[in-house]
């Protein structure tokens, strides 16, 4: 996935791009806003009491300090740029259900459930594997400035795969390797493939990272499997998705 930055908002909002949001990153940034420019708003309801902005700075340094690992994301979909003076302000709305890419079966499907994310279209699609916000519910909405989209601003993120999906809007859960990260391959596998993929023979009787929720190509052989630089490759993979590296077994 990709940082969406203030120069394709236009380009994802044309496609109506599924996108996910680090809704916490989101709503800090919220409060650091509304702690900055009135914070007078910030009060009990009872009695009226307030925080002195010494504290308030405290909490959201904390707060900023917080493992993205562990951050709450959302599935929405990018509907429209609203002008508002010089500013411009992201429109999207939650996906409200969608089929569990952590249970998908084949690389070809992967391949189409990455192609409707990019691209939905509009709507009514059985074959679409996730139902499209109805824009009319106003609790789905959420509105974005396009200064939260800097370049260091790390809230909306495009360009979506489907371990993507798994590791921030599904927890992590994939039942092709039980949510282990790797696979195990039979010495007796059959020649017709594992996950749609065709095997080199040599690598059967050994574990691979799982060809769903991890997304580091195949190796060719076993020399391949058992390299310095394809363990750095799965170890980069397993980081890039937030999960802790381990060997498997």
């Amino acid at each position: 996935m990709k940082q969406v930055t203030i120069s394709q908002l236009d380009t994802i909002v044309k496609r109506n791009e599924v996108c996910l949001l680090d809704m916490t990153h989101l709503t800090i940034q919220f409060v650091k806003r509304l702690v900055n420019h009135s914070p007078g708003n910030i009060a009990t309801k009872q009695g009226n009491k307030r925080l002195p902005l010494e504290m308030w700075w405290e909490i959201l340094a904390w707060a900023e300090m917080t493992d993205p690992n562990h951050h709450t994301y959302r599935l929405v979909q990018a509907l429209s740029l609203e002008e508002h003076g010089t500013q411009r302000i992201l429109a999207c709305a939650k996906i409200p259900k969608w089929n569990p890419c952590g249970l998908l079966e084949t690389e070809e499907a992967c391949n189409k459930y990455r192609a409707c994310l990019k691209r939905p279209g509009k709507g009514q699609n059985p074959n679409r594997p996730f139902v499209l916000p109805d824009t009319n519910n106003q609790d789905s909405l959420i509105k974005i400035k396009d200064s939260l989209t800097g370049r260091d601003s790390k809230i909306l993120f495009r360009a979506l795969s489907v371990s993507d999906v798994i590791s921030r809007a599904e927890k992590g859960e994939c039942f092709l390797c039980a949510s282990d990260r790797w696979c195990f391959l039979p010495r007796d596998y059959e020649d017709d493939g594992f996950f749609g993929f065709a095997l080199p023979r040599g690598i059967t009787g050994s574990a691979i990272p799982c060809p769903l929720c991890i997304d580091v190509h195949i190796p060719e052989s076993m020399d391949e499997l058992e390299s310095v630089e394809y363990e750095q490759a799965t170890r980069q993979a397993f980081y890039k998705l937030g999960y802790t590296f381990h060997y498997p077994g």
